[in-house]
């Protein structure tokens, strides 16, 4: 069968999961289906991240994503779960109490001549 893409047909599948056919009949109400049917999207939308590789994509802002009031993201990239804004490091003085440089230097550990890498960080997670 074909993946369920609407929500009828998503209910259909569930109903023949637990049963439901010719010979078997599974007696619940629409409204125990509608139920259940939330339930499993809002399942999927706290959790379906946690299957995924979670990495850190750097994106300079340029007029066309400020004029769209967007930013494009990759096709291979599923959702944003959160943005940091890097832009008070440019200039010569640098806060180190900053939060956001504290995170680049825990996470972004510089090696050689001023390449960075995730490794420690996707490691240690």
């Amino acid at each position: 069968m074909a993946k369920p893409i609407t929500r009828q047909q998503f209910k259909d599948f569930c109903l023949r999961r637990l049963g439901h056919g010719p010979f078997l009949n599974v007696e619940v109400s629409e409204e125990q289906i509608d139920d259940i049917v939330d339930l499993a999207i809002d399942k999927f939308h706290q959790w379906h991240h946690s299957g995924q590789d979670r990495s850190y994509y750097r994106h300079q802002i340029d007029q066309t994503d400020i004029t769209n009031g967007y930013i494009t993201i990759p096709e291979n990239i599923i959702g944003v779960v959160r943005l940091f804004e890097f832009n008070t490091f440019i200039g010569s003085s640098v806060d180190l109490l900053q939060s956001q440089f504290q995170f680049i230097l825990g996470t972004l550990p510089i090696f050689g001549s001023g390449t960075y890498s995730i490794v420690p960080y996707y490691v240690a997670m």
